[in-house]
């Protein structure tokens, strides 16, 4: 039997219960407040739609929070969601580059090569970056 799921509540979610209703602001007043369409407003609050950058930025301003918390509740939802769905298919097709487990256990393996083909990190973030984030490694390892 699986193990039953942790809620996920939607941003929506979070929106009606833990600012809306405890302030006791309705739809259609934040709607207009904020200048958020009310059917968006709605539909949010359904779940149906997501937290863009607008909305966000619209939200924090009107309630007094940053606008960043308002996308890190959806994208915290949008990354549990896709665990839930479709990370265990994808998984399978990916082959990691780097295990993270090896170089935590191992940050002397991290190094970067004279050969930039020889090494990933240099190739992805640049010399500079690459050789910091080994410095990193190393520091955390002592």
């Amino acid at each position: 039997m699986k193990a039953p799921l942790s809620p996920n509540p939607h941003p929506g979610e979070i929106l009606a219960e833990d600012f809306l209703k405890p302030l006791g602001i309705s739809q259609y007043r934040l709607a207009k407040s904020t200048g958020i369409p009310q059917s968006r407003v709605s539909r949010l609050i359904m779940g149906k739609v997501s937290v863009t950058a607008d909305t966000a930025f619209r939200l924090g301003l009107y309630f007094g929070v940053s606008p960043q918390n308002w996308l890190n509740l959806q994208n915290a939802f949008d990354l549990m969601e896709f665990e839930r769905h479709a990370a265990a298919r994808i998984r399978q097709q990916v082959t990691p580059l780097v295990h993270a487990t090896a170089i935590n256990s191992h940050p002397e393996s991290l190094s970067i090569a004279k050969d930039p083909s020889e090494s990933a990190a240099q190739l992805i973030m640049g010399e500079d970056v690459a050789r910091r984030q080994r410095n990193t490694l190393r520091e955390t390892a002592k």
